[in-house]
């Protein structure tokens, strides 16, 4: 059985992910209070896997994950907060409620959904390329 994560945030970061809903606003969805109320969204990342979230020369984070979390917050109305937790933690720190959302490389598995609900954003897959053995001789 998965512990209570509020339902709300599923359901308004998810909403921000389609198209159909770029007007969305935190006024729009049920969101916990906590929210409303300091109209910030914490997320937990592992920064500190580029080029989806890493921190920059001036100790910010960045990377794909981290814009999307901007937009998504602006997209409800919010500021994003950035909680760095390493990667083993995120899970544990979601379900302590040391932030309201994880936004990291986090690929959705089986035993994760009996814990946490999970929003598929992005897919990405493992290759091997290489040079076949006649590219010299094409070249020249």
């Amino acid at each position: 059985m998965k512990p209570t994560v509020h339902p709300g945030i599923v359901f308004a970061l998810a909403a921000c992910f389609s198209l159909a809903s770029a007007s969305a606003s935190a006024a729009d969805m049920s969101l916990p209070a906590s929210i409303t109320s300091s109209k910030t969204i914490t997320f937990c990342s592992a920064v500190n896997l580029p080029p989806m979230e890493f921190f920059s020369p001036a100790q910010k984070p960045e990377g794909v994950d981290i814009e999307i979390g901007e937009a998504l917050a602006r997209r409800m109305g919010l500021t994003a907060k950035w909680e760095n937790i390493p990667f083993a933690g995120l899970i544990p720190a979601l379900l302590g409620h040391h932030c309201d959302a994880i936004l990291s490389q986090l690929f959705i598995k089986p035993p994760r959904l009996k814990v946490i609900d999970e929003i598929p954003y992005m897919y990405s897959q493992e290759g091997l390329h290489h040079e076949s053995r006649g590219a010299e001789a094409e070249r020249a």
